[in-house]
């Protein structure tokens, strides 16, 4: 399936024209379809988008907003692809997901994720605290959760959310499953009062993004937790990573070079960070009510 690109514009409008011919540009050296759409013919369109035109629109999901250059939407197109790419791994692989990590679950992921959990759930919060999981995957998590609580889980692929509701079956929890990723969630503004991640933030395209939607859908007291890999921070070790994460990215779909403590700084969120061992971190997030 090829990326689709909707171009907003107006009539007599000359910055249309300009972000027309580069999208044109740039079609030589990337594969999408481009829909033009005049504000004009839509009220909805024209309320939203009358003074902000040209508007790009990429795969429903990455949006540029005039002004704007060929490098910002060439780097655009590039996440879009990445996304793509990464979902199509990640589907790919879910099929031999628990088999080939099996090995690494026995010997750390296991204990890793009852540490994780017993920090999450350390203090009696209340029933029926409404917890959202991104990334669920497989459902590995789900035995770690404590009873009464009301749990959602999304996940970018198909596959990945198939052998999470077996898992929830044969657990006998309720999970509310959703085919949708970190950077576009389908939920309400303030409508979970935790949110976990593990091992999920090396596979979101725009991880910025990603942690600012999870802030939208966070409760104001909310919670986020993050069980994540790093890139090292000995700068050696560091360039390494930088250096193999290509290679990595095209057989896994993940990235091993993230830098999660900034990027939750980036996107507004009060952190704080607790080590494990060289590259792995739990970090508890919560809304920078100063910025709100």
């Amino acid at each position: 399936m090829e990326t689709k690109i909707t171009l907003y514009i107006a009539r007599n409008c000359p910055l249309c024209k300009k972000a027309r011919e580069i999208l044109e540009k740039l079609k030589n050296r990337y594969k999408f379809e481009i829909k033009e759409v005049f504000i004009e013919k839509n009220s909805e369109l024209f309320k939203k988008y009358n003074q902000k035109v040209p508007v790009i629109e990429i795969d429903g999901r990455f949006f540029l907003y005039y002004p704007f250059e060929e490098k910002d939407i060439e780097r655009q197109i590039k996440k879009s692809f990445e996304h793509r790419k990464g979902k199509n791994i990640y589907e790919r692989n879910s099929k031999f997901y628990d088999f080939f990590e099996s090995p690494m679950e026995f010997i750390t992921f296991k204990s890793l994720r009852k540490r994780f959990f017993r920090k999450v759930f350390e203090k009696p919060e209340g029933k029926n605290l409404k917890v959202l999981e991104i990334g669920i995957g497989t459902g590995k998590n789900l035995p770690y959760y404590p009873e009464d609580l009301k749990i959602y889980g999304c996940d970018l692929s198909y596959g990945m959310l198939e052998k999470a509701k077996k898992r929830s079956e044969d657990l006998r929890r309720r999970v509310f499953l959703l085919n949708t990723d970190a950077q576009l969630l389908g939920f309400k503004d303030n409508s979970f009062d935790i949110v976990i991640t593990t091992f999920v933030f090396c596979s979101v395209a725009e991880p910025v993004t990603g942690l600012k939607e999870i802030k939208r859908v966070l409760k104001p007291d909310g919670k986020l937790f993050m069980l994540e890999h790093v890139r090292a921070e000995n700068e050696f070790f560091g360039k390494i990573m930088d250096i193999i994460d290509p290679i990595t990215f095209n057989l896994t779909g993940a990235h091993i070079n993230r830098k999660t403590k900034e990027n939750l700084i980036k996107a507004e969120f009060e952190v704080k960070e607790e080590k494990i061992g060289g590259i792995l971190r739990i970090f508890k997030a919560t809304k920078n009510k100063h910025k709100e």
